[in-house]
């Protein structure tokens, strides 16, 4: 009987396993896998404020770059923090490292607000 019920679980497992396959197949051709030509649909696509904030980051990075390069600005983490002087060029290179750190934290708190907007309008 143990064996009885071992081999009704593997029927019905196998059975499973075989329909989500067939599921799986059909979706599949369905949507032209494997075709020449095929596209993938993407939802979201490259607009004008994408392309502002890629030239922001851009920029910043660029800036911050020439001024480690140009040795305007350095920093030592271990064991301790060394402040580096205050050409203008460091001081560009500051304030680009700072953009450049502080996009992703702002763009998360604009996010943010703006859902909590559009929730409390409902």
């Amino acid at each position: 009987s143990a064996i009885k019920h071992g081999l009704s679980v593997l029927s019905v497992t196998v059975t499973w396993s075989l329909e989500s396959a067939v599921t799986s197949s059909d979706s599949m051709h369905s949507r032209g896998y494997g075709l020449k030509g095929r596209t993938a649909y993407a939802l979201y696509r490259f607009d004008g404020r994408d392309g502002w904030l890629s030239a922001v980051i851009a920029a910043s990075l660029a800036v911050s770059i020439a001024a480690i390069a140009l040795k305007e600005i350095r920093f030592r983490y271990y064991p301790s923090i060394a402040y580096s002087g205050g050409s203008p060029l460091a001081w560009a290179g500051y304030a680009a490292f700072f953009i450049l750190c502080t996009t992703p934290v702002l763009l998360n708190l604009k996010e943010a607000l703006e859902w909590r907007i559009l929730r409390s309008r409902i």
